[in-house]
């Protein structure tokens, strides 16, 4: 099934919005997550080919800096250690987005973020 989670950085104002995807998924949820970020038609259709022709093993983050807003999926993985791989690559481009964003030049404050994401999203 569908794992959809929703986490607010308050000390950043970000939202993000992750969806790791099963096998059997459609694209009809994921598509309105990414209306509600106005991801353009190009992203759209790029994510309901990858939906619709089984993508596996990766992720894609979309990010709109105007309203500090995050859509991360994470396609169906072949394994347990792909799905790790994937998640990981995917937070590390939401961490390198919101250090980007926010002016955050200490790698201390980067690795704190990644670890409270990390505690969350796995």
């Amino acid at each position: 099934n569908m794992i959809i989670k929703k986490v607010k950085i308050p000390i950043y104002n970000v939202n993000v919005t992750y969806i790791e995807l099963d096998k059997d998924d459609s694209d009809d949820c994921v598509l309105s997550y990414m209306l509600k970020i106005r991801a353009d038609n190009d992203e759209v259709e790029s994510i309901r080919d990858n939906i619709k022709g089984k993508s596996k093993n990766g992720g894609v983050t979309y990010l709109r800096r105007a309203t500090k807003e995050i859509l991360t999926i994470i396609f169906p993985s072949s394994s347990e250690r792909e799905r790790r791989n994937t998640i990981s690559h995917e937070l590390y481009h939401i961490v390198d987005s919101v250090g980007e964003w926010c002016d955050l030049c200490c790698a201390e404050s980067k690795a704190y973020l990644q670890g409270y994401l990390s505690e969350i999203l796995y």
